[in-house]
């Protein structure tokens, strides 16, 4: 094990990996060994076995937050909703104001197609966090796009896009085409079209060839 940390240190993960593994043979529950091994297969994107052992490491040490944490960011990559909700879920539970575990929550509910219950935690994460541009963004997102049509709500998908704004001096183009959307949903087109048109100007001369795709 003391071999293996070396390795990682060094940065040879693959090393690392293969000394981790041995000490696994010998006690295959040890939540350090299981924890440092999945840290290195994350970074060399192994996520699929990287969650194996990382969740092995929580049976043994169930109360680690940064373990959760990673798991949450593992499982949103390979599109893992359930599980990711339910990491994210224990999160809450452990600290009802992490509010990045909150959106991460609210992010799988939503992928469910959980959208109203998805919505109740964007509305407490803004709550906790008002000047949040990831919470602003994401409720205002929901409300303007939601295929749901009883959780759209336009006027208030503006009023979130625009406090969002607000924070990053109208200059971010994310979230100025997250407000166009809004715009457009509660009815104001002519609005959306110069937002758009902003957004689009300010990804251009920031060299961001992402939004100008998209739009």
């Amino acid at each position: 094990y003391a071999l293996a940390d070396s390795y990682r240190a060094q940065g040879e993960l693959a090393a690392a990996i293969k000394h981790y593994r041995r000490a696994l043979e010998i006690d295959p529950r040890q939540p350090r060994v299981n924890l440092d091994l999945g840290v290195c297969l994350m970074k060399l994107g192994e996520l699929p076995e990287a969650v194996v052992h990382l969740e092995r490491s929580l049976e043994g040490d169930p109360n680690n937050a940064d373990t959760r944490k990673r798991l949450v960011l593992i499982l949103s990559s390979l599109k893992q909703y359930p599980q990711m909700q339910a990491h994210a879920q224990s999160l809450v539970d452990f600290d009802a104001n992490d509010v990045i575990a909150r959106l991460h929550l609210a992010h799988a509910l939503k992928k469910q197609k959980r959208y109203a219950d998805a919505l109740a935690h964007y509305r407490v994460a803004v709550e906790q966090q008002p000047d949040s541009v990831l919470a602003r963004n994401d409720i205002a997102w929901l409300l303007a796009t939601c295929p749901d049509e009883s959780i759209r709500d336009g006027r208030s998908a503006v009023r979130h896009a625009i406090a969002a704004c607000e924070v990053t001096s109208f200059r971010h183009p994310a979230i100025l085409d997250t407000l166009a959307a809004a715009q457009a949903e509660a009815g104001e087109f002519e609005e959306a079209t110069e937002t758009l048109k902003s957004a689009l100007e300010i990804a251009t001369q920031s060299g961001d060839s992402r939004l100008p795709t998209i739009i």
